[in-house]
């Protein structure tokens, strides 16, 4: 929760402690505090809080901070969001639903991969594809260490997986949608194994909205049911692919 109601108090000396300055201030009546080892650093962290304030800034009732002031984070990337959903989907789904979740998982995160750099050499597809679907998202194998080559593969998937937040951006999950259309061989994919593949696609992205990682379901605002298609096309057009 955020919310711009805050009080701050004078500067406290704590003598005898390692780092005696310390800020005290509280937001929505949650108290909180910072502690320097000289009193310049810790006013001017005082300051910064007073100014952000003064601005209008909401503060977080969670870290105390403004927005201006929060520790950047790392963003949560496909691949993340995709092993936590399998994890979560896990222990209700039947065995043949696990295995097509684990299937659909694999097949939408090698379409959202980032270029690698120059010189990089991606691992091989099929052993990517096999370190996703027997692996990554099969909890019953994480009990044991995953082979070398399945731990290297997905290291790598890991490094080059897109952010999250690119969905937002309705070209990417478009791209993700054209892809799923066919089959690894390049030939059509039926209607039925598209839109298996769409729903769990959707339903993972359902699962960041719930968890507060997207604001909305990018899919809800891609119309349109998987296509019959026709004539054959390269899937690989169009973005990068293992």
């Amino acid at each position: 929760m955020r919310i711009a109601n805050v009080q701050f108090w004078k500067t406290q000396n704590r003598k005898g402690r390692p780092k005696p300055y310390q800020v005290r201030w509280a937001v929505d009546g949650k108290a909180f505090y910072a502690s320097y080892r000289s009193s310049a650093h810790a006013e001017l962290f005082r300051i910064n809080l007073v100014a952000a304030a003064n601005r209008g800034e909401v503060f977080d009732t969670e870290t105390g901070l403004p927005v201006s002031m929060q520790p950047e984070t790392e963003a949560l990337t496909w691949y993340q969001l995709a092993c936590a959903y399998a994890q979560m989907k896990w222990s209700g789904a039947a065995a043949n639903t696990r295995k097509n979740t684990a299937s659909a998982l694999a097949r939408i995160t090698t379409e959202l991969l980032v270029e690698p750099k120059r010189g990089v050499v991606a691992p091989d597809s099929q052993v990517v594809r096999r370190a996703l679907t027997h692996w990554a998202f099969r909890l019953t194998a994480r009990s044991e260490a995953p082979e070398v080559d399945v731990a290297a593969a997905l290291e790598w998937v890991a490094q080059h997986s897109r952010p999250v937040a690119d969905l937002k951006d309705l070209d990417v999950g478009r791209h993700v949608l054209r892809s799923i259309s066919f089959r690894l061989d390049g030939t059509p994919a039926s209607p039925s194994h598209s839109q298996r593949i769409r729903a769990v696609f959707h339903n993972a992205l359902e699962y960041a909205v719930e968890k507060g990682d997207l604001p909305e379901n990018p899919l809800s605002r891609i119309g349109g049911r998987a296509p019959r298609l026709t004539r054959q096309v390269d899937p690989r057009q169009g973005g990068f692919k293992v």
